[in-house]
């Protein structure tokens, strides 16, 4: 019965990656063994359960039933074992979680180091990235994510507290080109744009008629936060950027906050995770434990 669970999950694996390389890379496998577990489902079963190309993976009619079913018994099979570990009072198995790079690095790690001591028989997979990660198909249970809104992407969202967005320049580039002491003011000066922001071509400000839109000329644009940072202490030019990514080169005296009575559009840090079945136990304590941490102001 155990090599039966582990066909059944390889072929989840695959099918929620796209892939077996993608798969394979997962699991910390070979994509050899994964098309292997996966050929002997299919001899098993007494059907196809993909179609494969040599561009294309696409489940038959037979695999996409038999992935919800092998979906719900994998899980009512983790939610036994989990149950279990709680008679015991202990977490186990591994959460697989994404985040924000900057946010990653500079706030979530220290959390996650604190919860990791508190469940010591409990693995983290982190993934940082600043894209939008495919939960689902990507196998992550639980992700963070900074946004003003949350597309129609199906996922269930937790806001846990608004993020507040600053127009940050080094002294130096300051002291060369001017301070702008108003929104129109930016048009004279070089901006750094951050890719993934939903309209990333504009810094919108906030007004009592709605929204009004201000940006000098593009000097660079980049999907990271972490780049933008850097080149705005260098004297790039200016960046419209997280709170949590500028804090410390404020209060370091790195960067000036410019344009401070001037509201930009508020994003928030969100948890974001699938809708299908049930939070694990394991992944509701670390989604109460972020909660608990992140809604507290000093935590960024």
């Amino acid at each position: 019965m155990t090599g039966r669970f582990e066909d059944m999950e390889a072929f989840v694996a695959v099918a929620g990656a796209g892939s077996f390389t993608a798969a394979a890379a997962r699991l910390g496998g070979s994509t050899s063994q994964l098309s292997r577990r996966v050929t002997e489902l299919e001899t098993r079963l007494g059907a196809r359960l993909f179609h494969r190309t040599t561009r294309t993976l696409a489940l038959t009619e037979a695999g996409a039933a038999y992935l919800e079913a092998a979906t719900r018994l994998l899980d009512d099979a983790r939610a036994a074992e989990e149950a279990v570990a709680g008679l015991r009072g202990a977490l186990t198995g591994t959460i697989r979680l994404s985040a924000p790079l900057a946010f990653g690095t500079g706030h979530l790690a220290p959390v996650l180091y604190d919860f990791m001591a508190r469940h010591p028989a409990l693995n983290i997979d982190l993934l940082l990235d600043d894209r939008s990660v495919d939960l689902v198909g990507e196998g992550v249970d639980l992700g963070l994510r900074v946004s003003v809104t949350m597309a129609d992407s199906g996922l269930i969202s937790r806001v846990l507290r608004p993020v507040t967005r600053v127009i940050v320049g080094s002294p130096a580039y300051l002291d060369a080109h001017g301070r702008p002491d108003r929104p129109e003011a930016l048009t004279a000066h070089p901006c750094l744009l951050y890719r993934n922001l939903p309209v990333a071509d504009q810094w919108r400000f906030a007004t009592p008629d709605g929204f009004r839109q201000f940006r000098g000329p593009e000097r660079l644009r980049a999907d990271n936060g972490t780049v933008m940072l850097g080149a705005a202490i260098a004297g790039l030019g200016l960046a419209e950027l997280p709170d949590f990514i500028v804090s410390k080169a404020l209060a370091d005296g790195h960067l000036e906050l410019l344009l401070p009575d001037h509201c930009l559009q508020t994003s928030a840090l969100r948890l974001v995770y699938p809708p299908a079945g049930r939070l694990s136990a394991k992944v509701r304590a670390l989604a109460d434990f972020l909660a608990e941490r992140f809604a507290v102001p000093a935590a960024l």
